[in-house]
């Protein structure tokens, strides 16, 4: 390789082609060698968000509906996480607003133990509004979207040190690529009484897909991939980006779901709620945070 360059450097007659030649060879060395060794995950993992993550995604998510307050509510906040990560520099404020750093994280569970929350799962939740069983007081979910493999690398650990609960809603076809969970993580998670759920296939915004085979793969086909990982059923939806319409919650049933949850915002439900159960969108704002589920 050094003899070729040699070579070709006595062959070239242009002085300012010669300099212009191994300038490039630094420069395009100088850039590989950055590649290797001096690119973190953590940049690449903001590519992947970014990927998934639009401007749609944000301004359909923000989208709220007035919450109304039925006589036979009960109020149980239902937390919603996404990532679970360390910030790094140069996020964006679309960034910031699905990710949670494991300190916050961890200052929130405190906050919670600290102050007489009970945390349950979902399920549970679930079950009082069929059944109309009592939760204790001061009861709270938590629940995580996507299948993010940060939530296995730092949210994960700590639920287990405050001996809390969690549903983690897996988008099936996600799983094992890049940066998301991988059925090991899952079944871990699974096996060690957190609760698993559906968030479709591939995370389309379902409201907008019109064929009904689409929906039906979406759903029931994410049901079904994910029951047969994890060897036994599911019950729980979420919908992606937070919105759905009566074909929607329709499919929802019709693939066997007990119940879904959307991302619009709320802390009140009823027994006719449990295919649109409200929920609260975390951030790293403790006053927000503290404030939002009392």
């Amino acid at each position: 390789m050094f003899n070729w360059l040699r070579s070709f450097h006595f062959a070239l007659k242009d002085r300012n082609l010669h300099f212009f030649l191994y300038g490039s060879i630094l420069v395009l060395g100088g850039l590989l060698i950055r590649q290797i060794y001096f690119v973190k995950p953590v940049d690449l993992y903001q590519e992947a968000l970014l990927s998934k993550i639009s401007q749609f995604d944000l301004e359909q998510s923000l989208q709220q509906v007035p919450e109304t307050i039925k006589p036979d509510s009960i109020k149980v906040p239902i937390l919603i996480y996404h990532s679970v990560r360390p910030h790094s520099s140069g996020e964006t404020a679309m960034q910031l607003h699905y990710e949670v750093a494991p300190d916050a994280f961890e200052s929130q569970l405190k906050y919670l133990r600290d102050n007489g929350y009970t945390v349950i799962s979902l399920e549970y939740l679930v079950e009082s509004l069929s059944d109309n069983i009592t939760l204790p007081p001061k009861s709270i979910v938590i629940t995580f979207d996507d299948g993010w493999k940060n939530q296995y690398g730092y949210a994960f650990p700590l639920l287990k040190k405050y001996a809390d609960t969690a549903t983690f809603f897996i988008t099936s076809d996600y799983v094992g690529g890049g940066y998301f969970l991988t059925w090991d993580q899952i079944r871990v998670m699974d096996n060690s009484g957190m609760t698993i759920g559906g968030h479709t296939r591939t995370h389309p915004y379902l409201v907008s897909v019109k064929d009904p085979a689409v929906l039906k793969n979406e759903i029931t086909g994410s049901k079904l991939l994910i029951e047969k990982q994890i060897g036994h059923s599911i019950d729980l939806f979420a919908y992606p980006y937070g919105h759905y319409n009566d074909t929607v919650i329709q499919a929802v049933k019709d693939a066997g779901f007990r119940s879904a949850r959307s991302t619009y915002k709320g802390v009140f439900h009823t027994s006719a709620d449990l295919y649109t159960l409200k929920g609260l969108e975390v951030t790293d704002d403790m006053k927000a945070f503290a404030s939002s589920i009392q």
